[in-house]
């Protein structure tokens, strides 16, 4: 029985490495031209609760500025830079650059300050996803203090690490560092099995074999398709997750547990959330059982994380501050930003006049694709097609379910100046109406390719340009809102700067 930690949020078969827990949360803010900021509005420490402005009093030598919120120190300066990508950092180098990041993280600190500062609401799809970030913040804590703080390294470890790493090529001994660190590893290992041992032995669950039969096969009748994402567009799960259950047997007890009764819904319920990507059906009552002990092991530890009172630990509640910070600053961003864009035509018409040719047609080829597994099988579509046969009925001898045929029916644009050139000489070659095999070995395929229609480069009248307009017009205006909104907030909030503490701070990779 498995019910190690899963970096998804569940408890199932796996042991994850000491970077196994390591998150890295996207930022909640707009993206597009604003993603630079997106990114650095994610990066400074959340506000203790109850913060109130200081005293602008000497400072600490660990320092940087105070501000309203919070002391921003040169840690987290540091730790900031880390972790921001550097096609995001400010320009230049040396002591120009560092002192434009830490400008630029007061700029963040102004924004916070003016978006905490007036309540909202969440929305319903933010409520949830909050919810589901902390449970599985907590859980991530509990494991932390069951296994990771609980392990400890022994000779044996550092032997059974000693004998698995390999010696530099140089015949220079291996660092000692680097032993102690996989050493670690072990220790957690052996600390990780302990803890599945005593959950076992808690959830000891007793299986009703009839129920896990039926569950699997209802699972089995369901439609096992996989949304095609080379066209995420039109991408759609449908009711995969859930299959048929009646509502007699949704009540039926899977499971019999030291933390209660499995129930038969309760099961759909938390399958339904997995990554459909990385998480096969549970067709027959072994996989079922399976994945009930990953869902009990999960179980076990929503319920010891309330015992043990996980969620007032202070990393947890610095977390959650973090991540309610960035939802405010989301509907600050609605508010303050999005809400004051102008998209009159008038103003969509002089954007449009500065220069048509921005929104005119790109010399492109419309093309429909469906793959096939054997060149044979290609080669006789495309010769098909030259015959006459329509496409339609291509689709309809290959494609054997709705979502499928639409996919093989879409057309799909190619531009004449894509990167892939090769396809873009294939096309060229081709009448409207023509095909040609495309060898993509390396995935195992041959895709026929028909050519529909082949547009040359042209101006949009302001109306056929319409959305293409606003879409660019509400992007610049976006940015320059945002910039008056920043400079004004980092205007009318007080800092007091520690010189000192800048020139501390070093920003090399």
């Amino acid at each position: 029985m498995a019910f190690k930690h899963n970096p998804d949020g569940h408890f199932g078969a796996c042991r994850p490495g000491r970077s196994g827990f390591r998150t890295s949360f996207a930022p909640r803010v707009p993206r597009g031209p604003l993603a630079a900021l997106a990114v650095v509005l994610a990066l400074a420490p959340a506000p203790p609760a109850g913060a109130q402005a200081r005293a602008q009093s000497a400072l600490p030598d660990s320092v940087v500025a105070r501000t309203p919120l919070r002391d921003l120190t040169v840690d987290d300066v540091r730790s900031s830079w880390l972790r921001l990508d550097p096609q995001y950092r400010p320009p230049g180098s040396g002591e120009a650059q560092k002192r434009a990041f830490v400008e630029q993280l007061l700029e963040k600190e102004a924004m916070a300050r003016e978006a905490l500062a007036v309540p909202f609401v969440m929305t319903e799809r933010e409520s949830a996803q909050f919810v589901a970030f902390r449970n599985d913040l907590e859980r991530r804590e509990l494991y932390r203090v069951l296994v990771v703080d609980s392990a400890v390294v022994l000779p044996v470890d550092r032997d059974s690490a000693r004998a698995r790493m390999v010696t530099p090529p140089d015949g220079s001994p291996i660092p000692a560092a680097s032993i102690e660190s996989a050493a670690r590893d072990w220790a957690e290992r052996r600390r990780a099995d302990e803890v599945e041992a005593g959950i076992k032995a808690a959830v000891a669950p007793a299986f009703d074999d009839a129920v896990a039969e039926r569950l699997a096969q209802a699972y089995a009748a369901a439609d096992s398709t996989l949304p095609n994402l080379s066209n995420p567009m039109q991408a759609a799960l449908g009711d995969r997750r859930r299959p048929r259950i009646a509502p007699a047997d949704s009540a039926a007890v899977l499971a019999q547990t030291g933390l209660g009764p499995l129930t038969v819904g309760e099961f759909v319920r938390r399958f339904a959330v997995l990554n459909p990507f990385n998480t096969p059906l549970p067709t027959t009552a072994g996989t079922v059982k399976a994945r009930s002990e990953q869902f009990l092991g999960q179980m076990w530890f929503d319920a010891e994380v309330k015992r043990r009172a996980i969620a007032s630990q202070p990393s947890v509640q610095k977390a959650l501050a973090d991540r309610r910070e960035s939802i405010a600053l989301d509907h600050w961003y609605m508010r303050n930003v999005v809400a004051a864009i102008d998209t009159s035509d008038a103003n969509l018409k002089a954007h449009f006049a500065k220069d048509p040719s921005r929104f005119g047609i790109q010399a492109h080829s419309t093309v429909r694709n469906w793959a096939v597994p054997g060149r044979a099988t290609a080669d006789s579509a495309v010769a098909a097609i030259a015959a006459g046969a329509p496409w339609d009925s291509l689709c309809a001898r290959f494609a054997r379910r709705p979502e499928e045929r639409r996919q093989c029916a879409s057309p799909t644009p190619i531009a004449e100046d894509s990167p892939d050139t090769v396809l873009v000489a294939e096309l060229a070659k081709l009448a409207p109406g023509q095909a040609y095999v495309r060898d993509e070995a390396a995935q195992g395929i041959f895709r026929i390719v028909q050519l529909v229609a082949r547009t040359p480069k042209g101006l949009r009248t302001f109306e056929e340009a319409r959305p293409f307009v606003v879409r660019d017009f509400s992007r610049a205006e976006a940015e320059r809102i945002l910039v008056a909104r920043m400079a004004a907030a980092r205007e009318a909030m007080p800092v007091t700067l520690n010189e000192a503490a800048i020139a501390r701070i070093s920003l090399a990779p």
